[in-house]
């Protein structure tokens, strides 16, 4: 069982804090606002910043652990497992083609969610960095596009699990 940490790019590393200060400051000023007046719409979106925010947080990968029988993505708050048994295929990941996000974050703690584009169709995306990304794709049509350091020794070893 060997850990491969998720790495962040460059561009993650400055998204994230300049998002988060700009939440912040809106959250700060929606909270403020209500103090003087309160209204519906002040309330929602601040709820809803934090609820967005919260869930990327959340949902940010950490580092992907290989077992005999599973890929454990392991989550700042839960994991993803997928059995070795249900990979159909794993490759290299190249964004040849348009990506468009479905509902995701495009550099907040990642690249988070859901997306899609014309060659793969919908994937659900855990990714630091995309030059470290890798495709996953299942044998019940679900796929997954994940990164980490080393992956292509975790594409061999998976690989080498299929045969």
């Amino acid at each position: 069982m060997k850990k491969h940490k998720v790495e962040k790019s460059n561009a993650v590393m400055i998204i994230t804090p300049i998002a988060v200060a700009l939440i912040l400051f809106a959250e700060y000023h929606f909270i403020k606002s209500l103090f003087y007046y309160f209204d519906w719409p002040s309330l929602a979106m601040s709820i809803g910043l934090f609820v967005i925010c919260f869930y990327f947080f959340v949902e940010s990968p950490r580092y992907i652990v290989l077992t005999d029988s599973h890929l454990i993505l392991k989550k700042m708050f839960g994991n993803l497992v997928i059995t070795l048994d249900e990979i159909e295929e794993i490759q290299l990941y190249s964004a040849n083609s348009f990506n468009y996000r479905l509902f995701g974050s495009g550099g907040l703690f990642g690249f988070i969610g859901l997306f899609g584009n014309k060659e793969t169709g919908k994937y659900r995306a855990y990714i630091g960095d995309y030059k470290q990304a890798f495709i996953i794709k299942t044998k019940n049509q679900k796929n997954f596009v994940l990164s980490c350091e080393n992956r292509d020794e975790v594409i061999d070893i998976i690989k080498s699990t299929m045969r």
